[in-house]
């Protein structure tokens, strides 16, 4: 039994790919229902990434004015 390296690894691999055939497949053949789809939830991600960014945005921002003092006397640290 031998340990395969990397390169002969990468050898069996690209061997593998061209008895199946798929080595120079590299066309995709999508439907319109799958691309309708994958165009909603490519939407909904792009937006979600969106609404992720801005709350990261606010969170790190200056915060409300007074919010200190606000904390202050609530605390009774007049």
């Amino acid at each position: 039994m031998s340990i395969l390296t990397d390169s002969s690894l990468l050898k069996l691999v690209l061997r593998t790919l061209e008895t199946r055939g798929l080595a120079d497949d590299g066309k995709f053949d999508w439907d319109p229902i799958t691309f309708a789809f994958t165009v909603q939830i490519s939407i909904f991600a792009a937006t979600f990434a969106l609404i992720t960014i801005y709350q990261a945005i606010l969170a790190a921002g200056p915060g409300r004015p007074g919010l200190i003092s606000q904390r202050r006397n609530g605390t009774g640290m007049t």
